[in-house]
Parts: C-alpha cells; structure tokens; sequence
C-alpha cells in the first residue's frame, strides 16, 4: 500500500485546471470544496496519465483572499497534502479498478486554520462522498430508491382505480 504523492499525481497546466472548474461537478466537504472530472481523450475513450496508470490528478488550492500571508497557506496546503497522502490509496485502486481517470481540485474554504484531525475528517468525508458519486450506489441509496420506486407504483395502481 503507497502512501506517497508523487508529481505525476500533481494536476499541472492552465489548460487543464481551466477546464476542470468550467466542466468539473462541485461538492462541499467542509471546510473542503471538491471538483472533480472524468478526463476523456478525442475519441471520447478515459483518457489516463500513461501506460496502464489510471491515478487520479490532483490540485489542492488555498485562496489569498483568505489567508494574506504565504506561511498560513503554505501550511494549510501542507496539512490537505498531508491528508490525502495518507488516504488516497483506496481511491487510487477505485480508479485503478474502473478505469478511471479524474482530476480532483481540494480548494480550503474557511476563515479559521483547522487541525489536522479536523482536515483528516474533511478529506476522509470528502474521498468517500466522490467514490459515492462515481461508483456503484450504495446499500441505502439502493433501498431509498426501491421504495420511491414502490411508492410511484402504488401511486400509478390509486390513479388507475380513481379513473376507473
């Protein structure tokens, strides 16, 4: 199990991020908001890194119109850094699994410089929401769903007999 981030991991080039937060699905993992892309080639086929590689991209962001000095974003930067190092392997083998290829933009969103724990808990949240949403429902998706399913059918039978 790698627990390493090594630059070709790193989401780099203007083109790139431009287009990941023009096209990209958004969603808040306090204090993290998430964008995320499925990267496809000119023949609409999943494009990847290289070879076989189908890690995922990604840009970790803090804005300077929240934290002035360089230090409190180069820390905050450090700790999400940090925090996806140390978690990311189980989406690494998802993309791997699925062939996938994503790039992923962690933009910091608070006033206040939180824990490292605090991020741990943002990023663990935030990794699993995206597999959520990228791969197969989940077992209370499935059975929320059902029962809306159920509830349109008993709804169709009630206008049927009020029609009758």
């Amino acid at each position: 199990m790698s627990t390493n981030f090594p630059k070709s991991e790193k989401l780099c080039g203007q083109l790139r991020i431009a287009s990941l937060y023009k096209e990209g699905q958004r969603f808040t993992a306090f204090p993290l908001r998430v964008t995320v892309r499925k990267t496809t080639d000119e023949n609409g086929k999943n494009a990847h890194i290289s070879g076989s590689d189908f890690a995922p991209r990604v840009l970790i962001w803090t804005p300077k119109s929240l934290f002035k000095h360089a230090v409190d974003r180069n820390h905050l930067r450090r700790l999400m850094r940090e925090a996806y190092r140390l978690q990311a392997q189980p989406l690494r083998d998802f993309c791997a699994d699925n062939q996938l290829s994503l790039q992923l933009a962690f933009n910091y969103m608070d006033r206040e410089i939180r824990t490292q724990q605090q991020i741990n808990k943002a990023m663990s949240k935030a990794l699993n929401k995206l597999q959520t949403m990228l791969g197969e429902p989940t077992a209370k998706t499935r059975q929320r769903d059902g029962n809306e399913t159920a509830t349109r059918r008993q709804r169709q039978v009630t206008d049927i007999e009020q029609i009758s």
